[in-house]
């Protein structure tokens, strides 16, 4: 994120010098097809519509922004596309999100736009959030059109604030970390976060109860997804040592596994829910991975899953209620 580049132009480093891409990215013997292009600006985060469309935002840091970008995979014939824009300039848009026919993003410069995804128009929906220097993570509830939005790692911020769908806030939620990246389960009501490190936590909006799931092998920095078919998180690696690794958490046990490797950092991940496919984004383009060669150990009962997982957060309010 921003941050991390920041630090980089301070230390005189390069953004992902740590990496040794290698072609092709593959896992399980089954190899990654890059699909789309993009010179310039750092894309940052991914997030998908309903119609196979993957939309990106930018980590385009004090320089001038760049519209939100977009592939179209219905338009993919094997040769990589040149990503198109939707909507206006967008500064440092590395929050993301879509629900409902509608693209969300932090606007660096103004706040939080809402972008229609059948014709590019768009609204200034919140004011003045989303405006840090550090990137404005982004998750949205379908069912009631809520937005959350973190106020960026490296902040020292430990909370994620809540919106209605008229953009009025409701309330701040504390969290055990400042937000850098965020994604949420409709399943469950969960939001999974992580700062700029390691480690991933999940919030419960509705009870305020904020508890550690896990953590992987290198600096978490935009991507991270929860994926509702094998119910477990997909997260890539940026900046520093291990950058460009995707490894996966089992949100009921917190164990870790390797996933892929050999991205130029690993920005965006996110399951395309028309076709299954996964996409991954790095500094090279857009990768995709379909949905026949991803093989994820899916948990042997979801519902249990969901359920251990809700029966911790039910303890951990108990336990939080006893000590108040």
């Amino acid at each position: 994120m921003k941050k991390a580049s920041i630090l980089k132009i301070i230390l005189g480093l390069t953004f992902f010098a740590s990496t040794a891409y290698t072609m092709p990215i593959s896992v399980n013997g089954d190899n990654f097809t890059l699909v789309a292009t993009h010179s310039g600006t750092q894309l940052f985060s991914l997030t998908a519509d309903d119609q196979g469309r993957i939309y990106m935002g930018n980590n385009s840091n004090n320089t001038t922004g760049i519209p939100v970008q977009v592939f179209d995979s219905n338009l993919f014939s094997g040769t990589p596309l040149s990503m198109q824009n939707i909507g206006p300039s967008v500064g440092d848009a590395d929050g993301i999100t879509f629900g409902n026919g509608f693209i969300y993003t932090s606007d660096r410069d103004e706040g939080i736009r809402k972008i229609s995804v059948s014709d590019g128009s768009q609204t200034l929906h919140i004011s003045g959030v989303g405006i840090n220097a550090t990137g404005s993570p982004l998750a949205l509830r379908e069912n009631d059109d809520h937005i959350f939005v973190g106020l960026g790692g490296l902040t020292g911020i430990n909370r994620i604030d809540e919106f209605d769908e008229n953009g009025s806030f409701l309330q701040s939620h504390t969290t055990g970390t400042d937000v850098e990246t965020m994604t949420f389960d409709p399943t469950s009501g969960l939001i999974y976060y992580a700062a700029f490190g390691s480690t991933v936590r999940a919030l419960n909006p509705i009870t305020g109860v904020d508890v550690l799931i896990g953590s992987v092998s290198g600096t978490i920095d935009g991507a991270m997804t929860f994926d509702p078919i094998s119910q477990q998180l997909f997260i890539g690696t940026a900046n520093g040592a291990n950058s460009g690794l995707v490894e996966t958490i089992n949100v009921s046990t917190g164990v870790t596994s390797a996933f892929a490797s050999g991205f130029n950092g690993s920005t965006g991940i996110v399951r395309d829910s028309s076709t299954g496919d996964l996409y991954f984004l790095e500094s090279g383009g857009l990768f995709r991975l379909e949905s026949e060669e991803v093989e994820v150990v899916v948990p042997s009962s979801v519902p249990e899953t969901n359920s251990f997982l809700m029966l911790f957060f039910a303890l951990a309010l108990l336990g939080k209620r006893l000590r108040d």
